[in-house]
């Protein structure tokens, strides 16, 4: 039970036989985001010597049903079949809630696994009617593959479509006696951005534009091997950080070890622009990291208020060298610039225990001996979050307020 939305009440029989034993459920009344699901009668669990035999157990909610049939797809040769009728994906939004996003759809098909522990196969076509992510709805997927007996691969044709356009086609054979079993071509043609955002959730938020390009999928399952490249349109988003909003239509090139970037311009939202170099590192599109130099020329680098960080906060337009590094989970930012007209900062030192506990601020007279470290203004880990590091060579144009 995690909350009063999701809990259950499960009545079970269990009869013991010399392999093993059967059991069944005999009442169930399942909460799951607050609404009921019960259990179809008849069903039973037979448990004999290693293999789990499933059959007729069905979960229902009105007119959405989830059924069960079959052998557990551990051992060779066993299968285990799933029918889905307009099942919720919603239903699972108490997984998904503490990771930043969120999934919508209804799922209505066929699968059916076996063999996963040797030669995993899955036998599908299933449908998914309005496909969302965050609370954007991309449109309705369809997910089709079967078995060649022959050349004894599994084909495999997913494909997403916005009313009736081909926005995303997922083709290929999925071989269960290669080594290298992965042959799969990935095909964009105006798929919003929007539908990667649940690998970004934290570091940038307002995803728009579209994507069209090709990636192709080789090599196995254990070390995949990616190449492709991918034209954006009209694309943008808020880097949350910064609270910055900017707008860019670079290419991208993909592989399976990062992400980078040709002709890539950030326009900020005065009209003024930033080149950016280098790549967002990734180990098969999981932990992300970043590796990321921005040259802005009059940019809005910064434009935090004291609700995003009552530390530190302000706008700041600059020329110079930003710099952002590491895991999604630990950004450094790190600001080499010179200010220009529009730079307005406050440093607020007025709260309890701000002078005593924070470090963070370094105030250098030019004129002094010159030491080894450089001026810096650090902004304090909290929780190995963010650090950002300001080396900023401050003209007239700039404004600091420091709050006492």
């Amino acid at each position: 039970e995690n909350d009063d939305f999701n809990k259950a009440s499960i009545e079970t029989y269990f009869h013991p036989h010399d392999l093993g034993g059967i059991f069944s459920i005999t009442s169930a009344d399942i909460s799951i985001n607050d609404s009921i699901w019960y259990v179809s009668p008849n069903n039973f669990v037979d448990v004999s010597d290693g293999r789990v035999n499933i059959s007729n157990l069905m979960f229902s909610h009105k007119d959405q049903t989830i059924r069960v049939d079959g052998f557990s797809p551990m051992q060779e040769g066993d299968t285990l079949s799933v029918q889905m009728r307009k099942f919720d994906i919603s239903n699972f939004d108490f997984i998904f809630q503490n990771k930043g996003f969120d999934i919508d759809g209804f799922v209505s098909g066929d699968a059916m696994l076996s063999s996963l522990k040797t030669n995993p196969m899955i036998l599908a076509d299933i449908g998914v009617d309005k496909l969302g992510v965050n609370g954007e709805q991309i449109g309705n997927a369809a997910i089709v593959s079967s078995w060649d007996n022959e050349d004894r691969f599994v084909e495999v044709d997913a494909n997403i479509f916005n009313q009736d356009k081909r926005m995303l086609n997922v083709y290929g054979m999925y071989y269960t006696e290669k080594e290298d079993n992965l042959d799969f071509t990935v095909t964009l043609d105006s798929l919003r951005l929007v539908t990667f955002s649940p690998f970004l959730v934290g570091v940038v938020s307002r995803m728009q534009g579209y994507g069209n390009g090709r990636v192709d999928v080789g090599g196995s399952l254990k070390a995949p091997v990616i190449q492709g490249k991918i034209e954006m349109v009209d694309s943008g988003c808020k880097i949350n950080y910064l609270n910055t909003f900017y707008t860019f239509e670079p290419t991208i090139l993909v592989d399976n070890k990062s992400i980078s970037f040709e002709n890539m311009v950030l326009t900020d939202t005065l009209g003024h622009k930033a080149a950016v170099e280098g790549r967002i590192n990734h180990d098969g599109f999981k932990d992300f990291s970043l590796d990321l130099k921005i040259h802005p020329r009059d940019f809005l680098a910064l434009a935090t208020t004291s609700q995003e960080n009552d530390s530190f906060y302000g706008s700041a337009v600059a020329n110079g060298l930003i710099t952002i590094k590491g895991p999604f989970d630990n950004i450094y930012l790190g600001i080499k610039a010179l200010t220009r007209k529009g730079t307005e900062l406050t440093i607020p030192l007025n709260r309890a225990s701000t002078v005593k506990e924070n470090d963070f601020i370094v105030f250098v007279n030019h004129n002094a001996v010159e030491e080894e470290e450089e001026p810096v203004v650090t902004m304090p880990k909290k929780k190995s979050i963010f650090s950002l590091d300001l080396d900023v060579d401050a003209t007239n144009d700039a404004s600091l307020k420091i709050i006492l």
